[in-house]
């Protein structure tokens, strides 16, 4: 049991950007390795990175001195050269950063790949005849977003879904802040303009390889986040189609090929077992590895955000019908286990928890005798299929009502019961505390979910339904529960400075969890609804 999670490291802030920093601006050229690169003037952090991973070896024209220590200071320790000559020789790639775009004549790059930074108005004749201008978002830093200017459905499609902003998160003081609207007024249209058209040639090809032709199609790119394991991610429209086609996932970093792995595999094991509605989580249709990265390609789902659609309420339909397709799953995916064996994982899970996180005696020694209760439990215990992440933010409402599951990185074909619903009901109520005003996430788990409320019998007759039908002894609900929260906070270390553990969120929540324990809303959670 427990696959995924037992074959992962977890080590405190291993999941920051940092080291994967650039992937979203290397993802938009047509292939993502290079033997060698000439880039002239210094482009930003993030891409100069980037490409010092990619290629074999990146030369730096920099015509003055200011801009030489700049470059050193990113490339230090590669082995890239800082010249201030063009050498001779051939170059698979030319990147032109912003400084000297205007100047740049396109025939010293004969027939290499030529890639231009741009902002204010547009410059034609970079050398390319089939040159693609990309517009970008934000309008400096990391990219989040990008789409072919060419392309006004597609970027239609991620104003839709709130991935197409002009806002720059600042940080300064220690402080995050998000600035947009009349301060950008001052910051001009940033664009990248690549010498070949249509859709990254490497996602024609590996597409290609299903027999799927892409080459004429539309397409937009969405990669927000500030972990390693976000995903890049493409929209694929059918030429003159408004609403995406297919969605392909590349991951920012090789080491983490296998959360892509892991989905694939959910998706394929789920359609062939017939377990679930198809419309309610995506097809793939085809996958491969560029430069080392795995590629997944999947249907598009249609529908809106889940978060768009509930009304945040007991009574909201879209939340019944999740909290009742994840019984279903669990139902169906449901087989023998013994809790001898989960208590052996979950002892393995408690001993990395304990090596990263301060959390005292007393709940140490809860968290130890609840995993003995599942140890010495008699009844029979079931494994499920797991989604291992089902947050309202991975879930779409069809315009029939429909809810759909995305996102499968986290699935543990031998999973834990219970766990999902769990997870479901936490975001949920976090949800419908921002609904209601509240900001504060502890405040509103707290008031909705485990104070006796509507939400609060809503989910624990979900807790009753997925018991009586995976076949869950009543005894085991609460360990079960204590320990998700246990296994969330082992995963959320990954993206936490070691500095920020004692602050973590699932931590916070793991102790309310114990502290709360014989009030009437938790015992009636801990109860299936019969607390």
């Amino acid at each position: 049991m427990l696959d995924t999670t037992r074959a992962g490291t977890f080590v405190a802030g291993s999941n920051r950007l940092d080291g994967a920093s650039g992937a979203a601006w290397l993802a938009l050229l047509p292939r993502q390795e290079f033997g060698s690169v000439l880039v002239l003037g210094v482009p930003g952090k993030p891409v100069l990175a980037a490409l010092a991973r990619a290629a074999g070896a990146v030369t730096v024209r920099c015509r003055t001195g200011r801009e030489a220590r700049r470059a050193r200071v990113i490339l230090a320790g590669s082995a890239a050269q800082i010249v201030g000559e063009i050498p001779q020789g051939r170059f698979d790639l030319v990147v032109v950063a912003r400084s000297e775009a205007r100047s740049f004549d396109g025939a010293l790059a004969g027939d290499a790949t030529v890639v231009v930074e741009e902002s204010g108005a547009p410059r034609r004749g970079h050398g390319a005849t089939n040159a693609t201008r990309i517009a970008l978002r934000p309008a400096v830093g990391e990219i989040t977003a990008a789409v072919p200017e060419s392309s006004p459905n597609a970027r239609r499609a991620l104003e839709r879904r709130g991935l197409w902003s002009g806002s720059v998160v600042i940080r300064a003081f220690g402080r995050s802040r998000e600035v947009g609207g009349p301060w950008l007024r001052a910051l001009r249209e940033r664009r990248l303009v690549v010498g070949a058209s249509g859709p990254p040639a490497y996602l024609r090809r590996i597409a290609a390889g299903a027999g799927i032709d892409i080459d004429a199609w539309d397409w937009a790119m969405s990669a927000p986040g500030r972990y390693r394991s976000n995903k890049i991610s493409f929209f694929l429209f059918e030429p003159g189609s408004a609403e995406p086609k297919l969605v392909v996932k590349a991951t920012r970093d090789p080491d983490l090929n296998g959360r892509l792995e892991i989905e694939r595999g959910a998706l394929d094991h789920l359609r062939a077992a017939r377990v679930v509605d198809p419309s309610t989580i995506p097809r793939v249709a085809f996958s491969g590895v560029e430069a080392g990265r795995a590629v997944l390609g999947l249907t598009a789902v249609d529908g809106r955000p889940f978060t768009a659609a509930t009304r945040a309420t007991a009574d909201c339909p879209h939340a019944a019908r999740a909290f009742g397709w994840l019984v279903d799953l669990g139902a169906a995916t449901a087989t023998p286990a013994s809790g001898a064996e989960l208590a052996a994982h979950l002892g393995d899970i408690l001993d990395r928890f304990l090596g990263l996180y301060p959390v005292g005696a007393a709940y140490r020694s809860m968290l130890e005798a609840q995993i003995r209760v599942i140890e010495d439990s008699a009844s029979s215990f079931p494994s499920v299929l797991q989604h291992g992440d089902p947050g309202v933010w991975n879930l779409l409402v069809a315009e029939d009502g429909t809810v759909a599951f995305l996102d499968w990185e986290a699935a543990e074909h031998r999973g834990v019961p219970l766990w999902d619903v769990f997870h479901l009901a936490r975001s949920f109520a976090v949800a419908a505390g921002r609904t209601g005003g509240e900001t504060n996430i502890m405040r509103a788990i707290e008031t909705i979910l485990f104070a006796p409320t509507p939400i609060n019998r809503m989910v624990a007759d979900a807790i009753g339904r997925y018991r009586d039908r995976v076949g869950v002894p009543t005894e085991l609900i609460e360990p079960l529960f204590h320990t998700s929260w246990m296994h969330r906070a082992l995963k959320e270390a990954t993206r936490l400075p070691k500095e920020r553990l004692e602050g973590g969120h699932y931590l916070a929540l793991l102790r309310r969890g114990i502290d709360l324990r014989d009030t009437a809303g938790v015992r009636r959670l801990l109860g299936g609804g019969e607390g």
